[in-house]
């Protein structure tokens, strides 16, 4: 007989499945298909996105007054030694399941070897080069594949966590450094022949192994690159990122036409199987902290494509295209938060470069002022232009070249808030309206007053789920009231294990702003969902029947969950009918700062009999706005400390989080509401 926890896995691997009976649309193919010329357009060499090593006089229009900053950055490396990752650490990843034991090492060789580059073409002498020649050498022969346990019917071994020479398996580490080694091909193979012509053949030689071959092998798309979505799976981020990082090295460094124009395709059919597997509200399921690899990655590809074809494949006119780079905003709260459902980071602050060029080149005005904002330090009163990515030389190079646009429209906004900082970045997400995602059920409301309302249904076999079925967050002015503690440092046992949900808190129920029912917590697999789920973005409501969340032990016949924001408050009820009542309800809310419970004071407050004081504060800890949370008298409040040691945590909400718990009587009725009112003191 199975248990509950393979019924679970089973249901969360149907649910992986494509979740629509759609039509395919298949809009990229169509529009590569629809190219009459396309071997031409896309022949080896024919991708030029930048000016060619020796073009100095392109080089220095090109990097502008970046061009002091880049040579700077280069200069830091002209004597480091790359680190080579020992075995030892790779197997210790297999005892502990902590991947920054040599993430550190790879990312920062990768830093290095980037700034090398764009460092020798920004300055043109070749002092950089032998440098680069190391680097390039260095991953050439050090090029990580995937190291995922499982077994491969073919090769017959398990893969553990040391790379398999038999193997070459594309995965997120091989696929992003793909395009470093091209790109010193496609710059200065002419250098590396003055040294030694075995370099560059080297160089193709790691690519064709690890990246061209394998890309194109049948076996893989069932063994090993699921993320293609060729075996019918419904695929996440790792489909965007693996499949743009593989096109750019495919187009800066094949020398096949015929292998070039197959890579190009099956690029283009798995970016298909992103878009008609994924739901056309264009919502991220996965976290807002993916949106950069998934819709982020997807711009990349529409950008890429239109550059080469010379404009003839344009997608960026598509509808489910644009809610998915749009969705980025609407998710974001300000001054550096953002709605941390799934597998993401409450901080978001960053990255305002990619979401300014998302901008322009969508036509989206909210999407270009959110890039300023985010660049935007309105307490040190300097904007931030940071042109590295750690690993991605494209973004890069693409923020090099945005730059004085970038910088015109930074200076824009600022002198339309009048020289005010403050008044500059409440202007620039001021015209952002409420949204509402119906197919993945994500709202984001807005009222005048500056409070903002994430809420959510959807089920709890989502792409990094989190068990929160119809939690919210609620942010006053910038200040979290309501929170959501986001994600922990990755190991191997929160990614990949069945122990996540017994493992981890911040995944679990309990720590979201939901109800235990019966003393019992939502339950994950794909069968615990939200029902009747239903918003109203010019009311500012939301509902959602949650009772098939639980397990059930809960006998939650019905649990409708509503939030209702006005123009000056919050109210969230719960209407229940219960099958049986076995222990007490639970009505947890989670908060950053210390709550004050009645009959404790602060700052000469004395909280009342049915209502509880949160003293919500800014990031800054320049505000605090004292927030009222009123609350049924039949319930019974206490508050919980929840002492942080993740660095992620910590370096969002401090040493601590708090949850308030509102307790029910052991034998409350079986039918009932439970109704709260947030309201600022």
């Amino acid at each position: 007989m199975l248990n509950n926890r393979l019924i679970a896995l089973l249901l969360a691997f149907l649910t992986a499945l494509p979740l629509s009976a759609r039509e395919d649309r298949n809009i990229c193919k169509k529009a590569l298909d629809a190219l009459p010329d396309k071997a031409e357009v896309f022949a080896p060499g024919a991708w030029k996105p930048w000016p060619a090593y020796h073009d100095r006089a392109g080089w220095d229009a090109f990097t502008g007054s970046k061009k002091k900053e880049l040579v700077a950055l280069a200069k830091k490396y002209l004597k480091y030694k790359y680190k080579v990752v020992p075995a030892t650490l790779y197997l210790e990843y297999e005892k502990t399941g902590n991947r920054k034991l040599f993430d550190a090492e790879l990312k920062e060789n990768t830093q290095a070897l980037q700034c090398l580059i764009i460092g020798e073409l920004a300055e043109g002498k070749g002092r950089f080069i032998p440098q680069i020649i190391d680097g390039i050498y260095y991953f050439s022969v050090c090029l990580p594949s995937w190291n995922g346990s499982g077994s491969d019917a073919r090769d017959g071994v398990r893969n553990r966590m040391l790379p398999d020479p038999r193997k070459h398996l594309i995965a997120l580490t091989s696929a992003s450094r793909g395009p470093i080694i091209a790109a010193g091909l496609h710059f200065f193979k002419e250098e590396f022949d003055k040294a030694d012509p075995m370099i560059a053949e080297l160089c193709y030689k790691a690519l064709e192994d690890h990246i061209f071959n394998p890309y194109l092998d049948e076996y893989r798309y069932t063994h090993g690159h699921h993320w293609l979505g060729f075996n019918g799976n419904r695929v996440s981020n790792w489909n965007t990122y693996c499949n743009v990082y593989v096109l750019q090295t495919f187009l800066l460094a094949d020398r096949d036409p015929e292998r070039l124009l197959r890579a190009v395709d099956q690029c283009t059919r798995s970016i298909d199987r992103y878009l008609d597997t994924n739901k056309l509200d264009g919502a991220c399921d996965e976290g807002p902290s993916y949106w950069s690899m998934a819709g982020g990655k997807l711009y990349e590809y529409v950008r890429i494509m239109r550059d080469v074809s010379g404009g003839r494949i344009d997608l960026f006119g598509d509808d489910q295209v644009r809610r998915i780079m749009e969705w980025k905003s609407k998710n974001y709260v300000t001054d550096g938060w953002g709605v941390s459902f799934g597998d993401g980071f409450a901080r978001q602050a960053g990255g305002g470069g990619l979401v300014f060029r998302i901008g322009a080149d969508l036509g989206s005005r909210e999407m270009a002022d959110l890039g300023v904002s985010l660049s935007a330090d309105p307490v040190k009163h300097k904007f931030s232009n940071k042109l590295y990515s750690s690993h991605d030389l494209y973004r890069t190079l693409e923020a090099v070249r945005a730059t004085p646009d970038y910088e015109k429209a930074q200076q824009e906004a600022l002198q339309a808030a009048g020289g005010d900082w403050d008044v500059m970045m409440n202007q620039l997400r001021a015209n952002v309206s409420s949204a509402w995602y119906k197919e993945t059920e994500h709202a984001f409301l807005r009222n005048a007053s500056g409070w903002f309302l994430g809420v959510k249904g959807g089920h709890n076999a989502e792409h990094h789920n989190h068990n929160d079925a119809g939690s919210g967050v609620l942010f006053v002015e910038n200040c979290p009231v309501l929170i959501d503690a986001g994600v922990a440092t990755y190991t191997h046992t929160l990614l990949n294990s069945v122990k996540r949900y017994d493992h981890y808190w911040n995944v679990q129920s309990q720590w979201h702003n939901l109800p235990l029912v019966n003393g019992v917590q939502q339950m994950d697999g794909a069968k615990y969902a939200a029902r009747d789920t239903r918003c109203d973005v010019k009311a500012n409501t939301f509902q959602t029947d949650i009772a098939g969340a639980y397990p059930a032990e809960a006998a939650a016949g019905l649990w409708v969950r509503s939030y209702a924001l006005s123009a000056d408050g919050l109210s969230i009820s719960d209407h229940y009918a219960l099958d049986a009542r076995k222990a007490p309800d639970v009505e947890v809310f989670v908060v950053q700062p210390e709550p004050i419970l009645p009959g404790e004071s602060l700052n000469g407050y004395k909280v009342k009999a049915g209502e509880v004081l949160i003293p919500a504060r800014s990031f800054d800890g320049r505000k605090t706005i004292p927030v009222l949370l009123r609350y049924p008298r039949n319930l019974t409040p206490s508050k919980e400390e929840n002492k942080l040691n993740d660095e992620r945590f910590l370096s969002a909400w401090g040493e601590s989080i708090w949850r308030i718990k509102f307790t029910s009587d052991a034998k409350a009725p079986l039918k009932g509401v439970y109704e709260f009112k947030v309201k600022r003191l």
